[in-house]
């Protein structure tokens, strides 16, 4: 069978373009890609018209065809989970690919004589648009893996160590109370009482300043990874997407006597209530504080 001639490839990408920019009209979360496939089949059909260095002009034809083709396949593909942010390089995408046709509009209306002239210049220029459309076509790469890196990371309900990523529509609110136990490092702006799958839990909500990934990971690790029947369990944390970075514990339902009189030294759980108030971080004596505070 034989190989398709390149007028009959652009053809065929013409049509393909065309159809595609009737199609994502329909995208409303990136409302720049309509114009953007409409600025690529503008710069397609002026290349044609360009009368010198052939051989780069189809360079640059071919690299023009792989960028809509790849915009294509990925919003066939992704189009329920682009992200928003999206739209943001679409728009930088488009000022550039004017910036394109309009050199190459210039380019295309020379005359022989100046063609002539200018012919080591005119063959700069396309090299040069050649280069922009390639950046374009890795920034642009960049862009949509990390919009559906972000996409994934919403779709998580653990973390790497088995706890749960906590979203606010999760829980239902009770009550507001006093921070227990607020350290020095007052990390904490407040502390509600929430219901989780039926179950009483504390949540407790870090200071703007503290709500960045590092300060949650590094509370999170400060928390010890046994567990006790007699201490409230550190459960999870704010989803990534939370504004405000909050974690969630259990919430106890025994006094100090009564988990003095279960079962077991008496010796032992006062000693681990001592090792907790000698913990390193302040705050971790009420984080991973005994069900008896609460």
């Amino acid at each position: 069978m034989p190989h398709p001639s390149s007028d009959e490839i652009l053809s065929h990408s013409i049509t393909m373009l065309a159809a595609f920019k009737e199609a994502c009209t329909a995208i409303s979360i990136v409302p720049a890609l309509p114009a953007v496939v409409g600025a690529l089949l503008e710069i397609l059909k002026t290349i044609e018209n360009v009368k010198k260095d052939k051989e780069v002009c189809t360079k640059l034809r071919n690299r023009v065809i792989e960028l809509g083709h790849e915009l294509k396949e990925d919003f066939d593909k992704f189009r329920y989970v682009i992200d928003p942010s999206l739209d943001l390089q679409l728009v930088k995408m488009l000022l550039t690919l004017k910036t394109v046709q309009e050199d190459l509009e210039k380019l295309s209306n020379l005359r022989r004589v100046s063609r002539w002239i200018h012919q080591g210049t005119i063959k700069t220029k396309l090299e040069g648009h050649i280069e922009t459309v390639d950046q374009m076509g890795h920034t642009y790469l960049r862009t949509i893996v990390s919009a559906l890196a972000t996409n994934a990371l919403r779709q998580v309900t653990y973390t790497q160590d088995q706890h749960r990523y906590f979203r606010e529509c999760e829980l239902e609110w009770r009550e507001k109370r006093h921070v227990v136990g607020q350290s020095i490092d007052n990390i904490f702006s407040e502390e509600l009482i929430a219901l989780w799958n039926g179950r009483a839990v504390v949540v407790r909500y870090l200071c703007e300043d503290h709500s960045t990934e590092d300060e949650v990971n590094n509370l999170i690790t400060s928390f010890p990874s046994y567990r006790s029947p007699h201490m409230a369990q550190f459960l999870g944390r704010s989803h990534p997407g939370t504004k405000q970075a909050f974690i969630v514990l259990e919430t106890g339902h025994i006094d100090l006597g009564r988990y003095l009189r279960t079962p077991g030294s008496v010796f032992d759980k006062l000693r681990c209530v001592f090792q907790m108030v000698q913990l390193k971080r302040p705050h971790m004596i009420d984080a991973c504080h005994l069900t008896l505070l609460y």
